[in-house]
Formats: C-alpha cells, sequence, structure tokens
C-alpha cells in the first residue's frame, strides 16, 4: 500500500488586510489528498468563503477516483459548490464563495489534479510543471455555475486560459484537468497565482520558474516539511533578497513516499 505525506502553507500578501488564500491537506475516504483557494479580493468575506469551498471539496475527493476524468471533474465541481453553498455562514453573500480552487488528489497509479480558476502547479519532473493564466484578471470561479445571470456576465468579457505561455484558449467553464503518473513524479505542489507576485522596489519580479525546484526539494517528509521548507526557507530568502509578495500566497504538497 503506497503511503503519503501532505502539508500545507498560507500567508497573506502585502497589499491585504486579511489572507484570502487557503490551504489544507489531508485524508478523506481513504484518498489523501492537498488543496488550495484563492478568494476573490473584489467580493466580500472570501477569506471565509474560501475556506468554506475548500473543506467542502475535501469531503468529495473520492469522487475523483472516476475512468472518465471529464465526467469526475463536472461532478465534482458541481458538487462542490452546491455543498459549499449549503453550509454558507448566515449573513454572509453568496459571492463569498467567489474563490478558485485547485485540488490534487493521490489515486492508485498517479496524482490528479484539477483546476478551477488560476494558479501554479509543480511536479518534480520540471517538464510538468504548469502556470495557469486568464485574460483580464478574470480567473473562473465554481460560484458562477449557481448563478445563470453573472455566469452569463463573465462569459461576455471573453476570458480565455492559458497554460505555461501558451495560446489563450476558451475555458469552456469547466477545470482543467492533469494525470501525474507515480513512474513519472513522486510529488506535487499547487499554489495561487501570488506566487508570481514576488517583487522588490524596482519592480524586478521573480520568475515562478525560479521557485519551482525548490518549492518541491524537501529534505523529509517528517513534520511541519512545507513551512520549513517555504515559511521558513525560501520565503525567508527572497524576503532577505528585497522581495514580497503583494498578493496572498498559499501551497499544499502531497508526497508519495
Amino acid at each position: 500500500m503506497n503511503r503519503y505525506a501532505f502539508d500545507t502553507f498560507y500567508m497573506q500578501g502585502s497589499t491585504h488586510l486579511v489572507c484570502q488564500d487557503y490551504a489544507l491537506g489531508g485524508i478523506a475516504d481513504g484518498y489523501p489528498y492537498a488543496i488550495v483557494t484563492d478568494g476573490c479580493s473584489g467580493s466580500r468575506d472570501t477569506d471565509t468563503g474560501a475556506r468554506i469551498l475548500a473543506r467542502c471539496a475535501a469531503s468529495l475527493v473520492a469522487l475523483l477516483d472516476n475512468k472518465d476524468p471529464d465526467m469526475a471533474a463536472k461532478n465534482f465541481g458541481n458538487l462542490t459548490i452546491r455543498l459549499s453553498r449549503e453550509f454558507l455562514l448566515p449573513g454572509l453573500d453568496k459571492s463569498a464563495l467567489d474563490a478558485t480552487l485547485i485540488v490534487c488528489v493521490a489515486l492508485a497509479d498517479r496524482f490528479r489534479v484539477l483546476a478551477f480558476g488560476d494558479g501554479v502547479i509543480f511536479a518534480s519532473a520540471k517538464q510538468l510543471n504548469a502556470i495557469i493564466e486568464f485574460t483580464h484578471s478574470a480567473p473562473f470561479y465554481l460560484n458562477y455555475l449557481e448563478d445563470e445571470e453573472r455566469l452569463l456576465a463573465y462569459r461576455k468579457i471573453g476570458p480565455r486560459v492559458r497554460v505555461n505561455d501558451g495560446e489563450f484558449k476558451n475555458p469552456e467553464d469547466r477545470p482543467l484537468l492533469f494525470d501525474f503518473p507515480y513512474a513519472e513524479t513522486d510529488r506535487v505542489g499547487i499554489g495561487s497565482d501570488g506566487w508570481l507576485t514576488f517583487t522588490n522596489e524596482h519592480g524586478s519580479v521573480v520568475p515562478v520558474t525560479d521557485l519551482e525546484n525548490e518549492l518541491l526539494a524537501f529534505k523529509t517528509t517528517a513534520g511541519a516539511f512545507v513551512q520549513r521548507r517555504v515559511r521558513n526557507g525560501l520565503v525567508k530568502k527572497l524576503q532577505k533578497n528585497g522581495f514580497s509578495a503583494a498578493d496572498d500566497i498559499s501551497f499544499a504538497a502531497l508526497v508519495k513516499e
């Protein structure tokens, strides 16, 4: 039987009053998982909504173990947002659930990753990494699926998505799905788009490709291994060199031991 380790990290960005990112790792119904969410800064209470979305997604990761990945993604997305709306706290507007969602789950022979919105995905083999960007700074939110008026308005602005500087394509309101066989990688890290915002006082930006190797270079997976590597190592080194993240950042790793 395969064994896995998981750990997470999230941090408030320099331009934010509260951290709207969240990261979560665990095991649900026997499936190890890692999740990151990034709440929309233009909607209220998304710091709370992002957490609700992540927790509800975690409870449904078993749905991703399906031979038809497109069907798995569709069912998972629809049920996650519906469940999240049921658990929305009294007094919160439904727009509190405006958040991106990236989920990594360990299956029998592979890691499966779904991305609803923008962010970064890293695997231990460099060619497997993915940087997901949307035009107009308008990522797709699962929350739009439950509000036809907002979904139509979103489609009208013509958002398009690309991966790794490729061609921008119509997102078609469905997630990007990636499968990483264990024969090719033993670890996957997922993060919010905040990793693209590390800049210094001169406006120089740290290319996320410069960070990818360090983010997954764990000396051990004992204890809070992501906290040690990211918070106490990489982030402190960047700050020492004069770089800070304007946006919130989050990161979660899942490692096959």
